[in-house]
């Protein structure tokens, strides 16, 4: 009986993002799927939108709400985030741009 070849399924590593860690983990797990920490991602988004766009708190967690809280990180196949991506761009025009 020849042994059976198995296909082990994509490592996949979420970070934060920070460059060195990054760097790592494509030095060590070359093949690995690199992902970024959806809380980190809503962090950071909370951070631009306040410090660079300067949108104010009401509107703030009205665009975080619809990215992250039942929005576009949520969605599970293309269709449904392609939806979710209109449905902010129309309440946020400067989403889509």
């Amino acid at each position: 009986m020849e042994p059976r070849e198995t296909t082990l399924p994509q490592m996949v590593i979420g970070t934060d993002n920070q460059k060195t860690l990054t760097s790592a983990v494509t030095a060590v797990f070359p093949s690995c799927r690199h992902t970024l920490c959806t809380l980190h991602l809503k962090k950071y988004t909370i951070q631009h939108l306040q410090d660079e766009v300067g949108v104010e708190m009401r509107g703030r967690n009205s665009l975080v709400d619809l990215m992250f809280g039942r929005g576009v990180v949520k969605s599970t196949i293309r269709a449904e985030n392609d939806i979710r991506v209109a449905r902010a761009a129309t309440q946020w025009p400067a989403v889509d741009e």
